[in-house]
């Protein structure tokens, strides 16, 4: 079992009202209790975040990551990295990759890749029109 203590950090954490300095108790990789002044317990490490913000992940509304077609790049994989990297654990895809995400199945090759790496939400947009062509 993995247990942390985040102590110090000012948590800003809108669905439950929470915008003060508060420490975060974490068991196996979930959060279990943001309070001030948590008793850190013998063999729980304790990490020190005073001065940092600490939010819920963050979301992207306009990435361009370039899989399929331009892996060099950017793959799915080097861009959900780099948005957890910036604390964005949810990103949509614009539609302009090569081939255009203008079909189910492009949509559904983004998702499964974004599942299989694990590294946070993808949400490809679709395009609009077939081949971002403004015609059908």
């Amino acid at each position: 079992m993995t247990s942390f203590v985040l102590t110090g950090g000012h948590v800003v954490d809108p669905k439950n009202n929470i915008d003060k300095k508060c420490d975060i108790l974490v068991k196996n990789g979930v959060i279990i209790k943001i309070s001030e002044n948590i008793a850190v317990e013998i063999g729980v490490e304790e990490i020190n975040v005073s001065g940092k913000y600490i939010f819920p992940g963050l979301i992207d509304l306009q990435v361009h990551l370039r899989e399929p077609g331009r892996e060099d790049k950017e793959t799915i994989e080097s861009g959900l990295k780099s948005a957890l990297c910036g604390g964005i654990t949810s990103v949509v895809s614009m539609p302009n990759t090569t081939p255009v995400t203008d079909s189910q199945a492009a949509v559904e090759f983004q998702i499964s890749r974004a599942e299989k790496l694990n590294l946070g939400n993808l949400y490809p947009a679709g395009a609009i029109t077939k081949g971002q062509k403004g015609k059908e």
